[in-house]
């Protein structure tokens, strides 16, 4: 039960792919919180949470399309293996696809600066990618496991070659947690910002 090639490198780079949706969340949200756009909403009375939820949707939904389409060419066309069902790798596919429209538009907000933001997402996520051996493989050791990428590594993987289920919860739950803490510290950053 070892992926070929074709299926190693069909999960890395729809995980590189997905974690690269990052900047989506920058640009969208940046256009809210900082462009002159952004400036004339906030002096509205819109709830920053409704802003921020309304952004972030179309922003993951846009990199959840992109994956989603990534699995089903490999699939169908490439004979990709994905396992014997494709409803949890679909599920895999929207929760990193969240975690990282998250991610870009945590940087955003916090950066006031989408440039500043957009650099430090595309400086991040080829390290990610590389230290779960999205590019080679290579252990790094339990390093890997800081890399949001490893953790969308181990919920495909384990759940296409029927691995541990337990590390597939524990991978599922860094994930969402993740998209939990950093859509908080969104949230607190553009109240504060709007005040």
């Amino acid at each position: 039960k070892k992926p070929k090639a074709i299926d190693y490198y069909a999960v890395t780079i729809l995980v590189l792919t997905l974690l690269s949706g990052a900047a989506y969340g920058c640009e969208l949200v940046g256009e809210d919180y900082i462009d002159i756009m952004g400036k004339r909403i906030r002096s509205t009375p819109v709830n920053p949470i409704h802003q921020y939820a309304g952004k972030m949707i179309g922003a993951c939904l846009s990199n959840f399309i992109q994956g989603l389409v990534m699995v089903l060419f490999t699939n169908y066309i490439l004979d990709v293996n994905w396992g014997s069902s494709l409803l949890p790798i679909i599920g895999f596919t929207f929760l990193a696809s969240m975690f990282a429209t998250a991610m870009g538009a945590m940087f955003c907000i916090l950066f006031g600066d989408i440039n500043r933001a957009g650099a430090l997402t595309n400086l991040l996520v080829p390290i990610f990618s590389f230290i779960a051996g999205g590019y080679i493989k290579i252990d790094f050791g339990n390093i890997k496991y800081l890399s949001p990428s490893q953790w969308a590594h181990t919920a495909f993987f384990n759940t296409i070659y029927d691995g541990d289920k337990n590390l597939v919860l524990m991978s599922v739950l860094m994930l969402f947690g993740g998209t939990l803490i950093l859509s908080t510290i969104s949230i607190i950053a553009a109240r504060r910002r709007s005040i």
